[in-house]
Parts: structure tokens; sequence; C-alpha cells
């Protein structure tokens, strides 16, 4: 008597990087035959020397030995394990007073929050220290636009950033001393600084 094919499967739950990893389940192993995994990228010919642990996707390999009336069995199944999202908190403007022409906003702060803890040093991103608006004009809750943050370091293929949102008011200018410049913390007017400096 030939022994039989097994119509087993197995499944792999996929998880985000840095929580607890899933664990491959089988299905339609009848006799009980012992269980041995593998692992490989996806579409890839070569298989790791273990699980996975970085996001990315992948397939795991199950094979299920041989038993009294069925044959070995090998059935795989694809998973991902997703990046994790980081965002920026901390990062602010400075309000200033309108200035004739001036779109260019100082910003300050700004960290990751988010890192799995044991990557701290292993991922980063620089901060930008200024931003524009899109007009000078004196209103409030002006959006600023200073770009694009991106994430750098050996584990930063891991994570995903969240850009975050700046706004900032710009005041009225005195309309009484003439016309108004500004330079770093400086308002110029006309023949006159508003520092004291004539």
């Amino acid at each position: 008597i030939t022994a039989a094919s097994l119509s087993a499967a197995v499944i792999m739950d996929d998880w985000t990087y840095g929580d607890t990893a899933k664990e491959p389940v089988v299905s339609g192993n009848t006799e009980n035959g012992d269980v041995t995994y593998r692992y490989k990228v996806k579409d890839a010919s070569s298989y790791l020397t273990g699980k996975p642990t970085e996001a990315g996707s992948y397939t795991v390999e199950a094979t299920i030995a041989a038993t009294t009336n069925y044959q070995e069995t090998v059935v795989p199944a694809d998973f991902t394990i997703a990046k994790k999202e980081l965002t920026v908190t901390g990062l602010t403007s400075t309000d200033r007073v309108y200035a004739a022409g001036n779109t260019t906003v100082e910003l300050a702060g700004g960290v990751l929050s988010g890192i799995v803890s044991g990557d701290e040093e292993q991922v980063a991103a620089v901060m930008p220290t200024t931003g524009t608006i899109t007009d000078a004009n004196a209103d409030e809750n002006k959006s600023v636009d200073f770009g694009t943050i991106t994430l750098t370091g050996t584990k930063a293929g891991n994570y995903t950033l969240t850009q975050p949102t700046v706004t900032v008011n710009i005041s009225k200018a005195d309309p009484n001393v003439g016309d108004v410049s500004y330079s770093g913390d400086t308002i110029y007017t006309r023949g006159y600084c508003h520092e004291g400096q004539p």
C-alpha cells in the first residue's frame, strides 16, 4: 500500500517590527508527523538561518515528516513584518511679527517617538531648523513647510515616519513705526531700529 499525500497547509500571521513574532500554524497534519520550519525572503532562492526579525516580505516553509500512512509534505505560506510607524514630537515654530516679504520661519526641537528599545543609536533623523510659509502676511496658525524629514541609520529600513505638522503665528506690525523689515531678532523700520539703534 502506497503512502498517501497529505492535504496540509500552513499559515503565518503578519506582525509589526518590534512586536512579538507570530508562530506558524499547520493544519491537516493527520498523523501528527514531526514539523520543521525554514524561512526565506519572499521570492528568494536561499533560506535564512532562523525566523526573520527585520521588516519585509517573507515565506515560511513547513515540512511535515512522513508517517505510517502519509508521505512527507512541504507547504509554504507568505507573511509580512510591517514597518513600525514613528512620529516626531516637540518640533515647534517661533512666532514673530509681520515683516514685509519675509516668508522664513525659525524652527526648534523635534525628537523621534516610537523607536523600539535597543534601536535608539541605530535610527535617527535631522530635524529642520527653518521653514517657509506661503506668504508673508500676518495670520494665525499658518502652515509651515520644511520639506521631508528622512530616517537614517542601520535600522531605518524597519520604520516609516509620519511627517509632523507645524504652524506659526505671524502678528500684525505696528502701523505707526513706518516700513517694517525683519532680520534675526531685530525689527527694522524706516530710519529706526526697534532695538533702539537709530
